[in-house]
């Protein structure tokens, strides 16, 4: 995608997810959305998004691979909760 190319990974989750809307057959798409998530901090949705993934897929390799971003998806959460708890 073009929009990745040049950086501009909020444009590609919207082409991501129209291409998507388009045809939710397309694994690779997913896991470039996912992934584009991720990338800009949108856990709960790259979360879901890695979770879907995760169903569809057979290949231990891959699987390793999502597993592996859902372990950082609920770190990067931890961390987020922490961030905000105000100590008196």
């Amino acid at each position: 995608m073009k929009a990745r190319e040049q950086g501009d990974l909020t444009q590609s989750i919207a082409y991501y997810r129209e291409l998507f809307a388009r045809d939710a057959s397309l694994l690779p798409l997913r896991y470039q959305l996912a992934q584009a998530l991720f990338l800009t901090m949108k856990n709960e949705s790259a979360k879901i998004q890695f979770e879907k993934l995760r169903t569809e897929v057979d290949d231990e390799k891959f699987l390793g691979v999502i597993d592996q971003y859902l372990f950082n998806t609920k770190s990067a959460e931890s961390m987020d909760m922490a961030s905000r708890i105000k100590f008196f």
